[in-house]
């Protein structure tokens, strides 16, 4: 991923959590932010002294909410550079420039984000999208920081250089000296007042620290050099050594395993090419597998990794199972189709002579006889359409034929053209449904059709055969049916019929 690619996600991620907090923490946000303003005793708020308690909230909502708004709009920076440039035009409505100062936004904004921070594991757990909106905020309120100072000390610049056209040059020189010791004397304090920034920045990495501590994935962070600058605890339990004898030592030599396994070569690819990484892979060290997420950034890798060994062996064993499974299904056609084409024979040889006794004693022995010939042609035909059909079976998957959109009802009146003499004989009446448009193979569906119109006819009833199909779509799907007025099926044989 590159740095590019990384920025948009961040934005992304600021702008998600803008979205959430609008739709379902706006008040309780704003009674914060009021609040954190309040603790920091900003003197901005003398402002606002005139307003109620409900008017304060009031108005911090609707400040919350253009602020969100924006922020979900990219125009956030924009909106800032709008009000500086107001204040240097002495158009804020309600505050004169000359009121305020460079402190007061710097403690709105810490107030405001200290607010905002709060809010963020009530948006989500996710560790990489935690990172993204905390630097988002923090390089907002930088340069909107950074750019307010700036202004302040052009327009005290300005002033002092009108003033000084306006007075005697000895007395402008005065004032215009003391106008830059008082400059330099608010500097002062202001960076005093930025040691606030400094505790809000080391309580943000605070922040972090507890969250990583507290993920399911292991995580350490690599500078420039390959030199380790932070583990959390899950990592020092994986990598078997503790914190203080891993911070600041170079990983390529503390797990010499690393140096050209398929782990280093990607840890490098990402710190090289500034490219996020993505892999699975063994790692002997441990006797483990491992899911391994490597983030570049200028500082240098953030590498997460989970423990995936225990989905690597179900993946394993269900890899198996399907090789065992296909094999056995293979020995059973093979099986099949022997069995089938070695019994054909001996029934041949059966029929054969059974014929060979029908035309010479048909009606030459008692009617018994005759009878017991006719039964035992009977058996022999359904032996061969028994064994015909598994033969039929057997070949069932491997057939190669293509598969192509076609309406299935072509495939339903092949099939009943197939069983014309069957349906005439039996008087059947076959009744369907408009079927729809498919991708299919038609001769499988055709013998699909066949095969349960003519089990319906085989096992009718004494009544007339009734075969009724109809079709269904249910979402992506279409379910068929046969409904049919035969002789039925035990239901303890469903578990048999139905595979």
């Amino acid at each position: 991923m590159d740095e590019h690619s990384v920025q948009v996600e961040k934005d992304q991620s600021l702008k998600d959590f803008a979205s959430f907090l609008k739709k379902n923490f706006l008040t309780e946000l704003a009674k914060e932010n009021i609040q954190r303003v309040r603790k920091l005793d900003i003197p901005l708020m003398r402002f606002f002294s005139h307003m109620s308690e409900r008017e304060l909230l009031e108005a911090s909502i609707i400040g919350l909410n253009t602020f969100l708004t924006d922020i979900e709009e990219g125009k956030a920076v924009e909106t800032a550079e709008k009000n500086l440039e107001l204040w240097e035009a002495d158009k804020l409505p309600g505050i004169s420039q000359d009121s305020l100062e460079p402190s007061d936004l710097v403690l709105v904004y810490v107030a405001q984000k200290q607010a905002l921070f709060d809010f963020i594991p009530k948006f989500t757990q996710d560790p990489l999208i935690i990172i993204n909106i905390i630097h988002s905020l923090e390089d907002f309120y930088m340069k909107t920081q950074d750019a307010a100072f700036k202004l302040y000390i052009k327009l005290r610049t300005a002033s002092a250089e009108r003033t000084t056209k306006l007075q005697a040059e000895q007395d402008a020189t005065m004032k215009y000296a003391n106008e830059l010791k008082e400059v330099n004397d608010k500097l002062l304090h202001q960076s005093k007042k930025l040691n606030i920034k400094t505790e809000e920045l080391k309580d943000s990495n605070n922040r972090i620290e507890a969250i990583l501590e507290s993920i399911n994935d292991g995580f350490y962070s690599l500078d420039n050099n390959w030199n380790f600058t932070y583990l959390n605890a899950r990592a020092q339990n994986s990598l078997g050594k503790p914190r203080e004898e891993l911070i600041g030592k170079n990983i390529f030599e503390v797990l010499p395993v690393l140096n050209n396994s398929n782990f280093g070569e990607s840890f490098k690819k990402a710190m090289n090419e500034k490219v996020m990484i993505h892999l699975e892979g063994y790692y002997s060290l441990g006797d483990a597998w491992y899911e391994i997420r490597v983030y570049p950034s200028e500082s240098g890798l953030s590498i997460f990794f989970m423990d995936i060994t225990e989905r690597k062996n179900a993946e394993e064993k269900l890899t198996k199972q399907a090789l065992d499974l296909t094999r056995s299904n293979e020995e059973l056609q093979q099986f099949a189709y022997i069995a089938s084409h070695d019994l054909q024979e001996p029934l041949r040889i059966i029929s054969s002579y059974v014929q060979l006794l029908v035309r010479r004693y048909k009606s030459k022995l008692d009617d018994d006889a005759d009878e017991f010939m006719k039964f035992i042609l009977e058996g022999v035909n359904r032996m061969h359409s028994l064994i015909e059909d598994l033969l039929e079976y057997s070949s069932v998957d491997k057939n190669n034929n293509e598969f192509y959109k076609t309406s299935l009802e072509i495939s339903f009146n092949q099939a009943k053209k197939n069983l014309l003499q069957t349906i005439k004989e039996n008087e059947a009446r076959i009744e369907a449904d408009n079927f729809p448009e498919l991708s299919i193979d038609q001769s499988q569906i055709t013998q699909l059709f066949q095969n349960l119109l003519s089990n319906s006819i085989k096992y009718r009833s004494k009544n007339t055969p009734k075969i009724y199909i109809s079709a269904i779509q249910k979402d992506n799907e279409w379910m068929f049916s046969v409904k049919d007025n035969g002789i039925g099926i035990e239901p303890q044989y469903f578990d048999k019929i139905f595979l």
